[in-house]
C-alpha cells in the first residue's frame, strides 16, 4: 500500500481501544485486509463514527504509520444496508458472514473476497431473499474462491452424469458418485449455487429454498471439510 490511499472498504470487525478510539479490521478491493485505528471515533461528535458502521461500504482515506496499524484519516459513507438491522435473523447471518470472511482471509486477500462480501450485503438487505438460500450461496461462493468447486459435470469415474440417476457426493474429492439421494433437480440447484454469477438466478427459482434445505447438511459438510473456521 502507498503512503496514503483512498479506497472503498467494508468493516469486518470493530474493537474499542482506549477511551475514544476503535481498531477496525476492514477488507478492501485492491489492498486486501487491513487493520486501522480510527482515532476519536467513539466520541459523540466524531466525523468518523457515522461512516464505519457494520453492514456498510465506505470510502476510506488511509495513512500508513510507523506502527502495525494504519490510520483512518477520514471516512465517507457510500452505502448503508439499513434493512439488515431491522431483522434479527439477517443481523445474525450478517455477523456470521463478517466473522467467517475475517477468519479465512489473509492480509493480502484476493479482490474476489471484497466483491463477494459487497454482493452478499446487497442480497441480505433485500428482505425478499431467503436467508436459507443466501447462507448456502455464501458458503458455496467461499468454496469457489478458495478453489474447492465440486465437479458437477462428471462422476468419480469421469463419466458424464446420467439423467434420472441419483448420486451422493464424495466430500473429500468434491465429486459425485452413484447410489445416493441427490437428484437431477438437486444437481441443477448446486450448479447455480456454485456459479460465480448464480445469484442472478438462484433467488428467482421458486423451489430453490426447499431443495437447498435438503442439501444444507451436504453443503455444510463441504464447507467444514475444506474451509473449517
Amino acid at each position: 500500500m502507498n503512503k496514503e490511499v483512498i479506497t472503498p472498504a467494508i468493516v469486518l470487525k470493530r474493537v474499542n481501544y482506549g477511551e475514544y478510539d476503535r481498531i477496525l479490521t476492514v477488507i478492501t478491493p485492491d489492498n486486501g485486509k487491513l487493520s486501522l485505528i480510527a482515532k476519536g471515533s467513539r466520541k459523540i461528535k466524531s466525523k468518523l463514527s457515522g461512516s464505519i458502521e457494520l453492514f456498510s461500504v465506505f470510502e476510506a482515506k488511509i495513512l500508513n504509520s510507523n506502527y502495525n496499524l494504519a490510520i483512518l484519516v477520514s471516512a465517507r459513507s457510500v452505502s448503508y444496508y439499513q434493512n439488515i438491522v431491522k431483522d434479527i435473523a439477517r443481523v445474525q447471518l450478517g455477523y456470521l458472514a463478517l466473522k467467517t470472511i475475517d477468519l479465512i482471509t489473509q492480509d493480502n486477500s484476493d479482490h474476489d473476497f471484497y466483491k463477494l462480501l459487497e454482493e452478499f450485503l446487497i442480497l441480505l438487505n433485500n428482505d425478499q431473499n431467503s436467508i436459507t438460500v443466501l447462507q448456502n450461496w455464501l458458503k458455496a461462493q467461499l468454496l469457489v474462491i478458495n478453489g474447492h468447486t465440486p465437479n458437477l459435470i462428471t462422476d468419480i469415474e469421469n463419466k458424464k452424469l446420467i439423467k434420472n440417476q441419483t448420486y451422493s457426493i464424495d466430500i473429500e474429492n468434491m465429486v459425485l458418485s452413484s447410489k445416493g439421494k441427490i437428484t437431477d433437480q438437486d444437481i441443477k440447484i448446486l450448479r447455480i449455487l456454485f456459479n460465480p454469477n448464480g445469484s442472478k438466478m438462484i433467488f428467482r427459482i421458486e423451489e430453490a429454498e426447499k431443495i437447498i434445505k435438503k442439501l444444507d447438511s451436504t453443503i455444510e459438510a463441504m464447507f467444514m471439510r475444506h474451509l473449517s473456521v
